[in-house]
């Protein structure tokens, strides 16, 4: 019986120590097909599937979706994949490591007329993190440089930003989209001190801006 009880107790041991692994080998594509209906209210799952598979087997084929527009799987890799929603909604969903346990990234972006992105970080359940770090504003885009003088000039009123992960790096990439909603002749004279990228971090908490440098 004691042997028994000793098999049992280290039977789960193992179990225990394999649960992260299992979770951690879950690809994008899989944290996709089993988003909820509604994070993806357009797809249903056996669309997702059908997507899926047109995408491993490398056709451009898209799938009618609930709104009878077009989707398709644009890119795909174990640690990120993008979806092509409509024609004018993007998302990507991002796995992204992490001390504690992984953190799946959805990025949506909207054309509002100019691409405009939000990031919502779950964790494997689907479950919402409780803190949510926030987006760039027009600040981060500001050249270290030039902050004192940007300082006495007022900020636009409107801030886009195009968000794209990158797993290699582990990077967040912010696209400031802003200058594109304007007309030139009244663009905010700051949109001259603005970098056009800021690559960040995501530290736990919130995007703090990296010391690397990623190709743009």
């Amino acid at each position: 019986m004691t042997f028994n009880l000793k098999l049992t107790a280290a039977a789960i041991a193992i179990l225990a120590a394999l649960l992260p692994l299992t979770a951690a080998a879950r690809t994008a594509a899989d944290f996709f097909l089993d988003a909820p209906a509604a994070l993806l209210p357009l797809l249903d799952r056996n669309t997702r599937l059908d997507m899926i598979d047109y995408h491993a087997n490398g056709f451009q084929t898209p799938s009618k979706n609930l709104f009878n527009g077009q989707s398709r799987i644009t890119s795909s890799d174990d640690c990120r994949i993008e979806v092509q929603l409509s024609r004018d909604a993007a998302m990507q969903i991002a796995v992204i490591p992490s001390k504690s346990d992984t953190i799946i990234a959805v990025i949506e972006t909207v054309h509002t007329p100019v691409p405009d992105s939000r990031i919502t970080l779950y964790d494997t359940a689907w479950k919402p993190l409780r803190r949510q770090p926030a987006m760039p504003d027009a600040k981060a885009f500001i050249e270290p440089a030039r902050r004192a003088e940007a300082a006495a000039m007022p900020m636009p009123p409107m801030c886009f930003v195009r968000a794209d992960y990158n797993p290699a790096t582990g990077l967040f990439t912010f696209r400031n989209s802003t200058v594109a909603y304007y007309a030139e002749s009244d663009r905010p004279e700051i949109l001259e001190l603005m970098r056009g990228t800021v690559d960040m971090r995501y530290n736990g908490k919130r995007f703090v801006e990296a010391s690397l440098n990623t190709e743009r």
